[in-house]
């Protein structure tokens, strides 16, 4: 078995799915060595399910730290099975999810050189940290299952205000400009490109939805990217300008 290095897993709480949030810590999560996994979740609106999982993630004895934060979120820290640090942050209204992902990334500084965006129903196979294993040691920056979305004017436009714009020509296919982006579900990113791109941002646009935004930061940053399924593979940074 491949040794994947210290990971940072942030499960997304997902209010169309309520009922399958605690498969993926009981499931996929629980087959990967817990001595190099920090977990953090995100639980609004679904106080019973913070509960249930505090109650499966918590060993006997242990004890959860508290911390109020803004916009009515509660921040719990706990130590859980083989010294694994857990974070959860719990509202009891259904919050955003760039704002959730803000909390996730940002609150508390991450620790470990990668991090991977879980969403809650998400379906994480037995062994999917062998195949992600050599493409973070082949210098992945930007894992997971690509999608391609053609751009309106108006995103483009927005993006090209962007901090992160480096004035990359826009990929395109059969003419039309757009992007090849990592589809939610299992997003692993370099935490230090995270942190570099201050993404998602605080202030979402409306106009973009960021997991698309994700791919063209990628784009404009040069993060060398890797697919994540059968017959995994990494692509080189593409930030040059020969369009």
């Amino acid at each position: 078995m491949n040794q994947l290095r210290p990971l940072t897993v942030c499960v997304l709480s997902d209010d169309t799915a309520p009922d399958a949030f605690l498969q993926c810590p009981r499931m996929g999560l629980a087959q990967m060595p817990k001595r190099n996994m920090e977990l953090r979740l995100s639980f609004h609106g679904a106080i019973q399910e913070f509960h249930e999982c505090l109650g499966t993630l918590c060993p006997d004895g242990a004890f959860s730290r508290y911390q109020k934060l803004p916009h009515n979120i509660d921040r719990f820290t706990w130590t859980g099975a083989n010294e694994q640090p857990i974070t959860a942050w719990v509202s009891t209204a259904k919050l955003p999810k760039d704002l959730l992902r803000r909390h996730l990334f940002h609150d508390v500084p991450l620790r470990t050189d990668y991090v991977a965006c879980v969403a809650a129903d998400a379906s994480l196979e037995a062994g999917w940290w062998d195949a992600l294993a050599p493409l973070l040691d082949d210098g992945a920056d930007y894992v997971g299952q690509p999608a391609w979305h053609p751009y309106s004017q108006p995103q483009m436009d927005m993006i090209q205000t962007q901090p992160w714009f480096m004035g990359v020509p826009f990929d395109r296919r059969e003419g039309r400009p757009g992007v090849s982006y990592m589809k939610p579900g299992l997003v692993v990113m370099r935490s230090e490109g995270v942190r570099q791109a201050n993404f998602p941002d605080a202030r979402p646009s409306g106009v973009c939805d960021s997991d698309i935004l994700l791919g063209e930061i990628a784009r404009q940053l040069g993060w060398k990217q890797g697919v994540l399924g059968n017959g995994s593979q990494t692509q080189p940074a593409q930030n040059h300008k020969d369009g």
